[in-house]
């Protein structure tokens, strides 16, 4: 178990149909803070020692390093096969990377999230 940090992590979870991994990991890019299949307390690990505003994207979960603990956001696949973040914000019609495009220069519009932004993607070591 990793030790206990100061930064918070917001754990953003997806759908599992289709696989995040298929959404993201296209034939063209896999976007560098695409980590894979990694645990919660792997991503919190590997956001520990990262600046305020970081992230990462995992099957699963998607997280942001800020300073005050752990939030959870579900990115969610609606029936239209679009994503949302928290089943409460604007619809995004084809893909994880477009969600996380659209809110990297914003606040995210989650109640107890409001101040987060997704400044800093954290990349996978290879």
């Amino acid at each position: 178990m990793p030790p206990p940090h100061t930064h918070t992590s917001s754990l953003l979870r997806t759908a599992e149909t289709p696989p995040l991994q298929s959404l993201i990991n296209t034939p063209t890019i896999c976007p560098s803070w695409y980590h894979g299949y990694l645990t919660r307390q792997e991503a919190e690990f590997l956001l520990q020692s990262c600046k305020e505003a970081s992230f990462l994207v995992r099957s699963s979960s998607d997280s942001i390093s800020v300073r005050e603990g752990c939030v959870h956001i579900i990115v969610a696949q609606t029936k239209e096969n679009g994503y949302t973040l928290d089943r409460s914000s604007c619809l995004f019609p084809s893909s994880i990377p477009e969600v996380v495009h659209h809110y990297c220069p914003k606040h995210l519009p989650i109640t107890g999230a409001e101040q987060m932004i997704l400044l800093h993607p954290v990349p996978r070591s290879h």
